[in-house]
């Protein structure tokens, strides 16, 4: 059963995906280059995000991929107009490693006039400790802002949500954390 709350900003399916996906995953990101992903501060330290990763366009993982985002825009009644996904992202974190408070958004559109509406996440393995993703619900009176943190993630549960909303990941503690993130594209918003 998919989760979601208040305003619907974002749509939870736990075990949405079975090991021998996965797997697959796992398997078409060691046929890439892993690199570091990191963005640098004005200090020169990585103080917004650490980790390493790849990125893949492949057909069989967007082709399964695609029915959860759909239901997601379907069910939170987002009805964004989607048309195609960025290449997804396979990534890493190890002890230490995290993705400080960010949008999935950019200022201008691409070229091809589409923007990034709706991201997710997907977890790939449950050997960590930290490493939580956390979702900002901001609200014009500060008291009113709501966390939702999403820790003891099973491998396999998607999170889809707006990809405007502040989000991070925390620094992981122990062990090596692994997902798969991505983006559905549309038309500029009207």
């Amino acid at each position: 059963m998919a989760h979601y709350i208040g305003d619907k900003i974002y749509w939870r399916r736990d075990n949405a995906f079975n090991k021998d996906f996965l797997q697959r995953v796992d398997e078409i990101a060691k046929q890439k280059k892993i690199v570091d992903l990191k963005i640098h501060g004005k200090e020169g330290m990585s103080t917004v995000r650490d980790s390493k990763g790849c990125f893949i366009n492949d057909k069989y993982l967007i082709d399964n991929i695609t029915p959860a985002i759909n239901q997601a825009n379907e069910e939170c009644m987002w009805h964004f107009k989607l048309k195609k996904f960025e290449d997804f992202q396979y990534t890493t974190y190890g002890v230490g490693h995290h993705y400080g408070w960010h949008q999935d958004t950019h200022t201008h559109a691409y070229r091809d006039q589409t923007v990034r509406k709706v991201s997710f996440t997907l977890c790939l393995n449950d050997e960590y400790t930290g490493g939580e993703l956390e979702i900002c619900e901001p609200h014009p009176d500060p008291k009113k802002t709501k966390f939702h943190k999403f820790d003891k993630i099973t491998p396999g549960t998607i999170i889809i949500f707006y990809s405007g909303l502040w989000h991070r990941v925390l620094p992981v503690k122990t062990g090596f954390r692994k997902s798969l993130v991505g983006w559905t594209l549309g038309t500029r918003f009207q």
